[in-house]
Parts: C-alpha cells; sequence; structure tokens
C-alpha cells in the first residue's frame, strides 16, 4: 500500500504482563475460575446442563455435486477435536460468559460453495465469546496444535484476540491455559500454536474458549482447530502415499482444462480423493513430478485406486505413464494399462517398473489418463514404495524402453510422439486463430498492441499467457479530457474533486473507476472520499498535476479494500483489471516467510538506494513481516498506479509510478528465487495451482505492456512519473538470468512451453 499505518499496541498491557511464554503456547500461572465453566452468578451461563444459550442450531447437510452445497475443508475436518469447526452447525458451541451474549451465523456463498462464520454480538465483557466441551478431553502425554481465524466486524480498530483452555481436574480445580493472543482487525488473523495440557493432576474435562476484543465490539469466528500432532514413524520405502484428505498432493493437470481437486463425492478411503475433470482428450488427465525419488537401478511398485465419474455409459482405459529425461532425450515408459469398469467400484491397481536412465535422469513425471474425452475419473490412496532392482529390470521388449514398442501415447499424432507433449492443443501452435500471431494480432483494431517499445516482447513470452495479455479497457492517454478539467478548481471541496476523478478515471482508465465505486467504505466514508481527503490534506490544494497522484492514491489503497472484500479467511483476490479478478488459495497471515528475507539477498545491491525497499522488505517494517499474500497484492496495486501514471502522464509530471511496479516485479522474483531454496514446499504449493499461474503470468503481462507503453512516450526530460534514473537499474535487475528463470518456471508449469 501506498500509506501504510501501523498503531502500537496500547490496550490489554495489564493483561498480557501476566502472561509466560512456554514455546509457543501462552500460559497464565494463577489458577483461575472460569465462568460458564463452573457457574458462580446467575447471570453467567453453564457450559452444560438444562440451561442454554439462545443459539442458531441446524443439522450439517453436505452437499458437494455443486457450489450450492457446502463449502468443502478437508484440511480443516481432518483430525479435528472439534466438533463444527466451520460452524456449518452451531452443535457443541455455547455462548460464553454473559447471558447477553449473542451467537448467531454469518452466511456467505463463495466459489467452493456456501461458508459460514459465526459472530459474537452484544459482548459487554472482553471474554465474551465461545466455548465448546472436547471430546475426549485432551491428554496430558500428547501435543497438540491449535488455530483459528478471529477478526472484529465492522471496526477499524486494533485489539486483542484470545484462545484458552478451561481445565478442570480430579480435584475439582478449573484452571486456564492460553494458547494464542494476538492482535485482530477488520482483517482476517489467523490465531496459532502448539501446546501440551499443563497438568495440574488428572484432567477430567477440557474446554476451548475463544473471546478477547473489548466490551461491545462484535467479534468473528472461523476454522477452529485442535488436533493431535502426528509423530508416527513412516516406512523408509515408501516414497509418498496420498490420500487427499487434505490437499491434492502437488498433483497437476496434464492437457486438462481444469486443476485436479480434492472432492467429497467419491472415496476409496477416508472422505475425499482427487477429481480429475475438465478432460476434452483422452490424454488430458494428472501428473506428479517425483524426479526427487528417482535413482539408477531401482524397482518401483505403483499402487492406486481408480473410479469412473457417475454417468459413464461404458468401460474407460486408464493408462499409468512414466514420463522421464535424461542424457538421451525424453522417454514415455508405459507402467501399466488396464480397463475401468462402468458399475461404481473401485479398482485397484499394482504394478511394478524399473527405470533405466541413460546418464543422468534430468526428470521425471508420473502420468494418469486414458479415458474417453469429456469422462470424468477419481483417484485415490496413490502410493510409490521402492525396493533393490533385480538384473535386466526393464529390459524385456515393450516395456517402454525401446523405439516403436508400443508403449508411447498416440505413436505419431499425440503426446509421445516426438514433439512436445500435448502438440496441437497449446496456445501458439497455430490449432486456434491467432495464438500464434503477435502480441496484440487478433484485438479489437485500436487496442494497442503497437507503437510500444518492444520491452514487452522481450520480457514476455507470447506462447504463453504473459505474452498473450491483453485488457478489455486498456489505459488510453490519447482521449481528450479537457471538457472535465475546464472548470477544475484546485481548492475546490473533496466531493467536487471526486467526481472529477471519477469522470476522468471513467475516460483513460476506466477499471480505475470501478474500482473505486466496488471498494468498501474506508472509515465510515465512501473509500474514494477518504483517500481523496487524505491527498488535499497531505498536498493541500490539488492542480491537475496533483489532482492524478490523488487519483492514484485513491485506487491504489481502494483496491486493496476490494481485494479485501473479495477475499475469504483462506483465498486471496486478485483485481487485475475487468472481468479478470483471480482468487487464489492462501495460507493464513504470517505462515509465508517474511519479505525482510529480500532484504539483504544476492540480488539487492543490482538497485541500490531503492526507496521501496525501506517499506517493504525492511526488517523493521510492518509490511516487512509479511509474505506472500502481501507481495502480489502491493504487484497488483502497483500495476493499477503504472496504468494511471500512464493515463495522465500529459498532466502529471513526476512520481515513482514505474519504480513502484518494476519493484514489486523484482520483489516477486526474489521472493519466488527465496522460496525456491528454502521453502520448496511453499513454492510447490504456489506453482503447483492454476490459480496463481494464471495470477502471477497476468500479472506479469499487465506491467510489462504498460511499462513498454511508457518507454515509447517522448516525455520531457524533466519528468519522472513513468522513467527515473532507477528504470534501466530495475529492468537490468530483473532481466538477471537466475530471476527470469523463476518466470520461465511458472510458464513451464503452466504448461506454456
Amino acid at each position: 500500500m501506498k500509506i501504510k499505518e501501523v498503531s502500537s499496541p496500547s490496550f490489554y498491557v495489564n493483561l498480557l504482563t501476566s502472561f509466560i511464554v512456554l514455546g509457543s503456547a501462552v500460559q497464565v500461572e494463577a489458577h483461575l475460575i472460569i465462568p460458564g465453566v463452573v457457574s458462580y452468578n446467575s447471570e453467567h451461563y453453564y457450559s452444560e446442563g438444562t440451561q442454554k444459550s439462545e443459539v442458531e442450531t441446524q443439522p450439517l447437510i453436505m452437499t458437494y455435486e455443486d457450489n450450492n452445497g457446502l463449502c468443502e475443508k478437508p484440511a480443516l475436518s481432518r483430525g479435528n477435536l472439534i466438533r463444527q469447526p466451520d460452524f456449518n452447525s452451531l452443535d457443541g458451541w455455547r455462548g460464553y460468559y454473559t447471558s447477553g451474549v449473542n451467537v448467531t451465523r454469518n452466511k456467505q456463498t463463495k466459489e467452493c460453495g456456501i461458508d459460514y462464520q459465526v459472530v459474537i454480538s452484544s459482548r459487554n465483557n472482553y471474554y465474551d465469546g465461545l466455548i465448546q466441551k472436547i471430546k475426549p478431553t485432551l491428554s496430558t502425554t500428547k501435543e497438540y496444535t491449535f488455530k483459528a481465524n478471529l477478526k472484529l466486524n465492522k471496526s477499524e480498530e486494533k485489539e486483542f484476540g484470545l484462545a484458552a483452555l478451561a481445565l478442570k481436574n480430579d480435584l475439582g480445580i478449573v484452571y486456564c491455559q492460553y494458547l494464542a493472543v494476538d492482535q485482530i482487525s477488520s482483517n482476517d488473523k489467523t490465531l496459532t500454536g502448539k501446546f501440551k495440557v499443563n497438568a495440574l493432576g488428572e484432567i477430567k474435562q477440557s474446554y476451548l474458549l475463544l473471546f478477547g476484543p473489548k466490551g461491545s465490539k462484535e467479534l468473528v469466528i472461523d476454522e477452529v482447530r485442535i488436533a493431535e500432532v502426528d509423530n508416527n514413524t513412516h516406512d523408509p520405502n515408501t516414497l509418498f502415499k496420498h490420500d487427499f484428505e487434505t490437499d491434492n498432493a502437488g498433483w497437476l493437470p496434464a492437457w486438462l482444462n481444469e486443476v485436479p481437486v480434492i472432492s467429497g463425492m467419491q472415496a476409496k478411503s477416508g472422505g475425499f480423493s482427487l477429481y480429475v475433470k475438465g478432460r476434452d482428450h483422452w490424454y488430458s488427465g494428472a501428473k506428479l513430478p517425483i524426479t526427487q525419488w528417482f535413482s539408477d537401478k531401482k524397482k518401483y511398485t505403483l499402487n492406486l485406486s481408480a473410479l469412473l465419474s457417475a454417468g459413464t455409459n461404458q468401460a474407460q482405459k486408464l493408462s499409468l505413464q512414466l514420463y522421464y529425461v535424461d542424457d538421451k532425450g525424453a522417454h514415455w515408459q508405459r507402467i501399466y494399462s488396464t480397463s475401468i469398469p462402468v458399475a461404481e467400484q473401485w479398482v485397484d491397481i499394482a504394478s511394478d517398473f524399473t527405470v533405466k536412465p541413460q546418464g543422468t535422469l534430468k526428470k521425471a513425471e508420473i502420468y494418469v489418463f486414458g479415458p474417453e474425452a469429456n469422462v470424468d475419473f477419481f483417484l485415490d490412496d496413490i502410493k510409490l514404495t521402492q525396493q533393490d532392482a533385480k538384473p535386466s529390470d526393464g529390459d524385456k521388449p515393450g516395456d517402454g524402453d525401446k523405439p516403436g514398442d508400443g508403449d508411447k501415447p498416440g505413436d505419431g499424432d499425440k503426446p509421445g510422439d516426438g514433439d512436445k507433449p500435448g502438440d496441437g492443443d497449446k496456445p501458439g501452435d497455430g490449432d486456434k486463430p491467432g495464438d500464434g500471431d503477435k502480441p496484440g494480432d487478433g484485438d479489437k483494431p485500436g487496442d494497442g498492441d503497437t507503437n510500444g517499445s518492444g520491452l514487452f516482447k522481450k520480457m514476455t513470452s507470447a506462447e504463453c499467457i504473459d505474452g498473450q495479455y491483453r485488457e478489455p479497457q486498456r489505459a488510453n492517454p490519447q482521449i481528450n479530457i479537457e471538457d472535465i478539467l475546464s472548470n477544475h478548481n484546485p481548492n475546490a471541496a473533496v466531493s467536487v474533486l471526486s467526481k472529477t476523478v471519477t469522470k476522468a478515471l471513467e475516460k483513460r482508465y476506466p477499471f480505475g473507476a470501478e474500482i473505486l465505486s466496488q471498494a468498501p467504505d474506508s472509515s465510515g466514508q465512501k473509500c474514494l472520499t477518504y483517500w481523496m481527503q487524505r491527498a488535499k490534506s497531505t498536498w493541500g490544494d490539488l492542480p491537475t498535476s496533483e489532482l492524478f497522484h490523488g487519483a492514484d492514491l485513491s485506487v491504489h489503497e481502494c483496491g486493496h479494500g476490494l481485494s479485501h472484500k473479495l477475499s475469504g479467511w483462506s483465498t486471496q483476490a486478485l483485481p487485475l483489471t475487468k472481468g479478470t479478478a483471480p482468487v487464489c488459495p492462501v495460507r493464513g497471515p504470517y505462515e509465508y516467510p517474511p519479505l525482510y528475507n529480500l532484504q539483504h539477498d544476492n540480488f539487492s545491491k543490482d538497485v541500490p538506494n531503492n526507496h521501496y525497499d525501506s517499506t517493504y522488505i525492511n526488517k523493521g517494517s510492518p509490511v516487512g513481516k509479511q509474505g506472500w499474500e502481501s507481495v502480489i497484492d502491493e504487484a497488483v496495486q502497483y500495476s493499477h498506479s503504472l496504468a494511471i501514471g500512464y493515463a495522465f502522464h500529459d498532466y502529471t509530471t513526476y512520481g515513482s509510478d514505474a519504480d513502484g511496479a518494476l519493484s514489486f516485479a523484482w520483489y516477486i522474483q526474489r521472493y519466488l528465487y527465496f522460496l525456491h531454496d528454502n521453502y520448496p514446499e511453499i513454492y510447490q504449493e504456489i506453482l503447483g495451482n492454476a490459480c496463481w499461474r494464471e495470477a502471477i503470468l497476468k500479472l506479469w503481462g499487465k506491467i510489462w505492456m504498460y511499462e513498454d507503453l511508457a518507454l515509447a512516450l517522448d516525455e520531457p526530460s524533466n519528468h519522472d512519473n513513468l522513467t527515473s534514473e532507477n528504470t534501466t537499474l530495475f529492468i537490468k535487475a530483473i532481466q538477471r538470468p537466475e530471476l527470469m528463470a523463476e518466470i520461465e518456471a511458472v510458464r513451464k508449469a503452466h504448461q506454456c512451453n
């Protein structure tokens, strides 16, 4: 964000000073009597018994057929000791502490379906909240993890949210153990912790308490989880075992229209399986990179279960293939082929195979495909194990290691025919009109696909979605707005200035005006009004040169607000342009490595004295503590700043729009590079998600489209809104081969080339 304000905590000091930190859990040493567990006043609730809080209760109805059902969250349910953790019902939950507390559910409709969160209102004390008895009671010999999402409802001020256990021992003593304490605001906040029960005797009963903000402030709670830490040892010969109870385990789309997702419609074991859908070819399916598990002269066994989707009217083939690259090139090797019956029953498959690369094994992937186009299927219980290989394994004819043995899918015209897998179906191969043309060709006349500096073509790939990026209402500085500005008064009221800004944006950058119209209010005012007031108080009078700095500031900050409005507890929306606002999955707050890891990396000196560094990647900056969700959101907003700087370059003579956008293009590369080496699981989580790949590449295309156009402008040398002394440094820094490789990795993961 362009202006970042963070208030230091100035309340609950007395409360917090009584806490001591033990590991990642926060504990209170004194024994406390917990209201709602032991009744000591008729105004307080019993947690059990005849008296109940007036709360809404409904039976849990799980529907998976379409998005009208409940939102599936298998990772939340697996091993969770909390009943109704997602508040699909309020069974097991009780309002807690005083009798006036009101517990209701807020219904939201997301892409995944119906989602609920609970709202605690009519609160009079900071410990008014929710309580649930944990069944079975917690053990003193086990370790647990805790997680819950808390936020304030319609409040701009920061408060504290708290989670605690109320424990009753065999002597009848009730005491409290705090699990997590953190500041919360109207933005989503995930409280987490790992703990062991602080035992004072034998634990007879255990309760979870969620509370914290000052009285009268409404508390919103969602996605509550307490689970045992899994310390089980695993068979060293088992390389992986995927049951899809929590996620898709890294399986990627292979010539597939949709990413394979976990689904509760079918399951061989547990409650979920991998759903392979959006298939428009027989070879559309799922793949898994397995290079890291393979070595020469090893024998492997692949186990899995497969099921055809309901409604399939004839048996279908299923093919398991290994694709690998060695010093001699690319090879396809059949692992197993079979027929899956129409009857709704799972088919179990187990097949041994050996990999015998010639030279170094550079890449290996398992593919599962085979049914006819538009036939969906499910996979479950996939396991890969290894054992010592026997001599001559893999040497027999037909095992896939010799040319022409018939093992390559679709020899001659389909994947594995010696050309690139998927030949005939990738953008740029000529099978779709205009997809092999230059960027912009095939668009409407006057869409601005020419007259750039050539940088867009250099920094993007014409075969991928970054090089094919278009905007239906691209910024256009050639539109005359003199009629709008003819009566502009630099000292006009904010309401008048806001109307002028809106009209100008509607002409030259319509999506900026759309952001302002859809953004939520800020501090009780319309977002545009609030930020134009800030601009006026900062710069005083707003002549046209300053007016569009105010427009830039407003769109940038309101863009953050719109992103938050469209996001959920575990998703992030990125409103990029009209009709394009990817909503991608995210981890909880502060679950990504902080941006300050970039502060002194190997690339930081390439642009010395970049003034954005001190705000965004400085270890002492609040923003520097944020991670992936921050860098990508800021990059989107700075892409709008760049578009506005270009749209009004004839009025605005100074600023840093280009430096801001280029900084974040650079930060994205550096952050991915950092994850690649230090957090490979998060790196694969991002690159393995089609939504994130599309968001990164479309954002990359947008930034370079506008930077390309900006550099083609003939501006006076004293203008530095779109160019500065750092522009050349930024471009050179971004073009570092190891950083460009990260963008290329996103393209390859998206099967662009």
